[in-house]
Parts: structure tokens; C-alpha cells; sequence
């Protein structure tokens, strides 16, 4: 899927990411990329790419139209403007494609969560090549306790200062960004 482009970055290149919901590895050797959804074999994705799975399930490529700058380069940039994103199995038949209209300078825009269809803008948060994601200004982590003596617990304790409740069921705390799903806070579970 493709899951998150920069076309307007406030320094360096664009940049779009790929991702892979999948629990396997995938073959991305013969696959095109594209700006041009009319165009299905704009960029060639080298022989013997790769994307991974689970903490390595994304990979981004740095759109700057110079495929010779390397496997993770494209022969394509982004418009500030608007345009589409494509990837393209080798007879032509699309596997995603996406079109995105005009960018706001050093903001991000993609899908969240991860691979979904609802895409939304990520400003402060752009993640080339890892999990998308959002802040929360509504809950902050407030005290951390780790490596304590029994019978103290290790601890996380979460803060809401705002006047309104905040539903936390179904979200993950993470000590790991390969990692973001290692503990996830139980349904109905309100702070």
C-alpha cells in the first residue's frame, strides 16, 4: 500500500513510503512506480528489493528524479500542487493508487492507520519509512517508573489535562518504535 508522501518537505527531498500489511516478506523486483497513473511503468523497482514485515514493513523512497541515485530513488518528484501515486505489477495492473491534492510545506499527508483507506495530514509527525501517527495533546505520559523492587510495580502512568474525558480502549503503549503494538489498553477503558 502506499501509505505516506511528503511532496512539499521544508528541506531535502520528496519522499513517498510503502507499506505492508502482510505477515511476509514481499518481492518488490519487477514492480513500477509512478506520478502518472497513466503511466504504469514510469520507475522500475530494481531486481531483488524487498519490503519486510511486522517492525520492517515499510520502506520509503526518496522522489527526486533520480532513479540513479539509488534502489530507493525514483525518476519522478512530487507536485506541491497535487497529483497521484501509483505501484504497477509488471503486465500493468495496479496494486494501489492514490491521488492527493495540494501540500502544505514540511507536512506529510497519508494513511492512518497504517494502510487504511482514510488518509489524513501529518503535521510535526512525518515518518518516512515507520508507522504513521498522530499527537495526542488530550493524554500525556506523566511518570514513568522502571526497574523497581518488589513490591512496587514497573509503571506507566497517563495524564488527560484537559476537562474532557478521553477513551483509550484499543489503543498500544509501546517501548519500541519497530515494535508500536506491545501492550494494547483494554475496551472500555476511559481516562
Amino acid at each position: 500500500r502506499l501509505n505516506e508522501w511528503m511532496a512539499d518537505p521544508a528541506s531535502g527531498s520528496d519522499w513517498f513510503e510503502l507499506y505492508n500489511p502482510s505477515d511476509e516478506p514481499v518481492a518488490l523486483g519487477g514492480l513500477f512506480l509512478t506520478d502518472d497513473l497513466a503511466n504504469a511503468t514510469q520507475s522500475p523497482i530494481p531486481p531483488l528489493s524487498f519490503i519486510g514485515a511486522g517492525p520492517d514493513a515499510w520502506l520509503s523512497f526518496t522522489a527526486d528524479g533520480n532513479a540513479g541515485g539509488g534502489a530507493d530513488h525514483v525518476n519522478f518528484s512530487l507536485k506541491k500542487s497535487g497529483e497521484a501515486l501509483g505501484v504497477f505489477a509488471a503486465g500493468g495492473t495496479m496494486i494501489d493508487g492514490l491521488k492527493f491534492g495540494a501540500q502544505t510545506t514540511g507536512v506529510s499527508e497519508g494513511r492512518f492507520p497504517d494502510g487504511a483507506a482514510a488518509v489524513t495530514r501529518f503535521p510535526g509527525t512525518g515518518s518516512p519509512g515507520g508507522s504513521n501517527y498522530l499527537p495526542l495533546p488530550q493524554v500525556v505520559i506523566n511518570e514513568v517508573l522502571t526497574h523497581t523492587d518488589p513490591p512496587l510495580e514497573d509503571a506507566v502512568e497517563l495524564y488527560n489535562p484537559t476537562a474532557a474525558p478521553v477513551a483509550l480502549g484499543g489503543w498500544y503503549l509501546s517501548n519500541s518504535r519497530s515494535d508500536l503494538k506491545k501492550y494494547r489498553i483494554p475496551d472500555g477503558t476511559t481516562l
